[in-house]
């Protein structure tokens, strides 16, 4: 029986546990990744496109209606039916799946960048340069149509790289089988405009290599045929054709081109952002100790992700540091990342390790507070509606969004929410999903005043004459105010008159129905009425300004400012307000604005 371990045991022995804590180290890292995009992809409500690409009855419908898009908006196929498929699904498995996509990433660009023995310095370096600097944050990684649109496809491009990469290093060890790497290549392709562009060029360079490498395999030229031809489905798209005539400029070619080519500059003015690690790309590239042979391929990362940037200028579209840029983003990441291992033990290595993991820790902080108060926001909103909605009211008037706190973690820090049209498609899309009639917005301050404890049935009520039948059988009291005639509907203003027999003439009127009484003030300059309803004193002022032009209740303002005739019903059996709302020339009779 042996006693011990011989030296080259022990040695060996020595390294395999080494690895092993490095290894678990590494999925801590990992893991850490994962929880930390976890949280903050919950935390994230749906909102913008989410709402419309979450509409369908089905797989084939979702082909359908992206066969129509193709046809009529964008190329990007790929994306969006990703994007539609996760919406038909509970967002708890987006979220959870976004996650790991984006831990995926980050595995992908060390793969590419410095092996597959995982590091766990690189990997934490990795996440916090793309976390701190890849453009609009909450746009292109927790937004989920974004997501769709930016994270995975760059995802979906780097995994096909890295396959590239793998397989031909690999030589005749491993074989690529050309059909499957035809059909990855035309997925990869078919994601987006400037990245897939850039995963051409980043071929060419690996074809390039191996060739001089004498490790050329037929299936090398079946990916990049399939790359090419995927990318040619989607700048072919008719839709592209239809988008673009929503950017045509008439200043001259000379003008586009400056524009363009200047802005294409501003996007390495922006901070943090493509400026500050180009910076840090020239430095790692002066000290990194690499081999040649890596810092040629830190370069061609870096250079196909300052093409993705400038391919921006070929397209209709201007060129801005917004969701565009994230693929050339995490190129030219890539690239920096390949520089890493030749600082590995150096003290500039752990300071700088060091000052990413301060920042990122108060960038982290703040997305937190920020994404979890709009969150807090948007499930009141959401219970609130759905109140409504049992209570019969499938017209509500939805709390605007308090955007004060937003960072660029939040995908409403660019996006546009619900608006005050109802038939502005989002809220269109909104109604729809939610089983509505109708939603529009009104301000907090109005919301908590009048609507929060609104009566659901005078809510719904979205022509003037239902609106008066409806307050009256109810027993509600009536005010109303005026701007000029100029502004306002006269079929409402005949509705008005005729339900509460008065004539309210062509200037300006005030007015107060209580008991079945009425007190009326009509001029042709402006008129006001003061009087007391229950507990409450009440100012009514007519202007030709719609902002002077105020149904005041305790000297705060209920109305909202709206030119036309606006109305507000009274509860004297509970003593508060449970509407207003305004109709004008642009309502008509279909439906006021609350």
């Amino acid at each position: 029986m042996r006693l011990g371990y011989t030296e080259e045991e022990m040695k060996k022995s020595w390294k395999t546990f080494l690895l092993k804590i490095r290894t678990e180290a590494a999925s801590r890292v990992l893991l850490g990744i994962f929880l930390a995009l976890l949280v903050l992809n919950i935390l994230v409500p749906p909102t913008s496109d989410d709402l419309g690409y979450s509409i369908n009855s089905g797989l084939l419908d979702i082909f359908h209606r992206e066969y129509i898009q193709y046809m009529t908006w964008t190329g990007r196929s790929v994306a969006h039916i990703l994007a539609r498929c996760f919406l038909s699904l509970p967002k708890g498995i987006f979220d959870v799946c976004n996650a790991l996509v984006f831990t995926r990433l980050i595995v992908l660009i060390h793969y590419l960048a410095a092996g597959r023995k995982l590091q766990p310095k690189i990997l934490v370096v990795t996440a916090l340069l793309i976390f701190l600097t890849a453009p609009v944050f909450g746009q292109t990684v927790l937004w989920e149509t974004g997501s769709c649109n930016y994270l995975w496809t760059t995802t979906i491009i780097l995994e096909f790289l890295q396959r590239w990469q793998a397989d031909g290093e690999a030589g005749t060890e491993r074989r690529a089988a050309p059909l499957v790497m035809f059909l990855w290549g035309i997925v990869s392709g078919w994601t987006n405009e400037n990245t897939g562009g850039a995963l051409i060029l980043m071929e060419l360079f690996f074809l390039r290599r191996f060739r001089r490498e004498k490790k050329s395999r037929p299936w090398m030229a079946a990916a990049l045929a399939g790359s090419v031809l995927g990318f040619v489905i989607l700048l072919a798209a008719p839709g592209n054709q239809v988008r673009a005539q929503d950017f045509v400029d008439t200043r001259g070619t000379a003008y586009i081109l400056t524009h363009d080519l200047i802005n294409t500059l501003r996007v390495y003015d922006q901070v943090p952002g493509q400026l500050v690690l180009w910076i840090l790309f020239a430095i790692l590239m002066a000290v990194s100790t690499c081999p040649a042979r890596q810092k040629k391929t830190a370069l061609a990362f870096a250079l196909c992700g300052a093409a993705a940037v400038a391919a921006i200028v070929l397209s209709p579209v201007s060129v801005l540091y917004d969701r565009s840029m994230f693929g050339a983003t995490i190129f030219l990441v890539t690239g920096i990342v390949c520089l890493l291992p030749g600082l590995e033990g150096k003290t500039v290595f752990r300071a700088g390790l060091a000052v990413l993991i301060l920042f990122t820790c108060w960038q982290y902080a703040n997305a937190v507070l920020d994404l979890a108060y709009i969150r807090y926001q948007w499930n009141k909103r959401e219970a609130w509606v759905q109140e409504q909605a049992a209570a019969g009211n499938l017209n509500p008037a939805v709390p605007e969004l308090n955007t004060e706190f937003l960072t660029t973690y939040n995908p409403l820090n660019g996006l546009v929410d619900l608006i005050e049209n109802p038939e502005f498609v989002n809220n269109v899309s909104y109604a729809q999903t939610h089983s509505l009639q109708s939603v529009t917005v009104t301000t907090e301050e109005h919301w908590s005043r009048v609507v929060q404890n609104g009566d659901p049935e005078l809510m719904n009520c979205r022509g003037m004459a239902d609106w008066l039948d409806t307050a009256q059988a109810k027993g509600y009291e009536i005010l109303a105010v005026s701007t000029g005639a100029e502004d306002r509907s006269q079929e409402e203003q005949e509705l008005l008159e005729e339900a509460l027999g008065v004539d309210c003439g062509t200037g300006y009127f005030v007015l107060a129905c209580q008991e079945g009484s009425v007190q009326l003030e009509t001029g042709e300059d402006p008129v006001c009425l003061e009087l007391n309803l229950g507990s409450h004193y009440v100012y009514l002022s007519s202007s030709a300004d719609a902002g002077l032009a105020d149904i005041t209740v305790d000297n705060e303002e209920i109305s909202r400012d709206q030119a036309g005739i606006t109305v507000a019903a009274y509860d004297p059996q509970t003593d508060r307000f449970v509407d207003e709302i305004t109709w004008n020339q642009d309502s008509g009779t279909s439906y006021g604005i609350r």
